[in-house]
């Protein structure tokens, strides 16, 4: 289901490898396994820069193992996002009540800078902080031509970012044994008429994706929404099941209960 994702079985034990570019996660409860993969890299290709410990830091993420799962800061990263920012009014929440596009407003001078916070931003909101999604997921309309109503909703999640830099997710040790997905949507609420479909993904006591788009057709009501983000993103869930089953889950799941 993923092609940066590398499981082996040895002795009973699975070693996992997840790639990123050239950055490697490598994971396996036999520590002597994990330094063979080493063995095996420096050999074939070169040698390579080894962290281990229960606390680092991946793909700019600060991970920390405990007895309670692991938990997941993104603070190093959002102070690197901000610290261009100077001063920011900081908000509660990522958004206002209405993520709409404003016609009226002058376009923003900074066009490329905005593109460029926006993308860091997807990064982020992907890893580590879904509580951005939706906010993010306009901005993203926004990047051809955004204007300075949309400068100000940047500068507000970045906003709200700040007020919340010490907030950590928590992957939880408790068994991954049943995936749970919440779904919704809200209805006609763009200017087309189009609505926008949102739901949130959890295996276990471990919420692992949250999803928000723009939905493709215009419903004829607030039922019908729901039934268009249902249909689209029970794809997101069943990509889930199959990649954990691949993980080695194949009887764990009942997507029935």
């Amino acid at each position: 289901m993923d092609p940066c994702v590398w499981n082996k079985n040895v002795n009973g034990n699975q070693v996992t490898i997840v790639i990123y570019v050239d950055d490697l996660a490598i994971s396996c409860k036999d520590k002597a396994e994990v330094h063979k993969i080493k063995d095996i890299i420096e050999k074939e290709f070169l040698d390579i820069k080894v962290k281990e410990s229960n606390e680092m830091s991946y793909l700019g993420m600060s991970l920390k193992l405990s007895d309670a799962g692991i938990e997941m800061s993104r603070k190093g990263y959002i102070e690197e996002v901000l610290k261009d920012y100077g001063e920011l009014y900081e908000y509660a929440h990522p958004a206002d009540e209405k993520l709409l596009v404003n016609e009226d407003s002058t376009p923003l001078d900074d066009k490329k800078g905005f593109h460029k916070v926006v993308a860091k931003l997807l990064y982020l909101c992907k890893r580590g902080r879904p509580d951005i999604a939706l906010a993010v997921n306009y901005l993203c309309t926004r990047v051809q031509s955004p204007t300075a109503h949309d400068g100000a909703k940047l500068k507000r999640v970045l906003g709200y970012l700040r007020s919340t830099l010490h907030v950590t997710r928590m992957i939880g040790n408790q068994p991954f044994d049943r995936i749970e997905a919440y779904i919704d949507a809200a209805h006609a609420c763009h200017e087309d008429e189009f609505g926008q479909s949102g739901g949130a993904i959890m295996v276990g006591h471990t919420m692992v994706e949250v999803i928000t788009r723009k939905q493709k057709c215009a419903a004829r009501d607030s039922t019908e929404a729901e039934l268009v983000a249902l249909e689209a993103l029970l794809l997101d869930v069943e990509w889930h099941d199959e990649w954990f089953r691949g993980q080695g889950s194949e009887d764990a799941f009942d997507l029935s209960r």
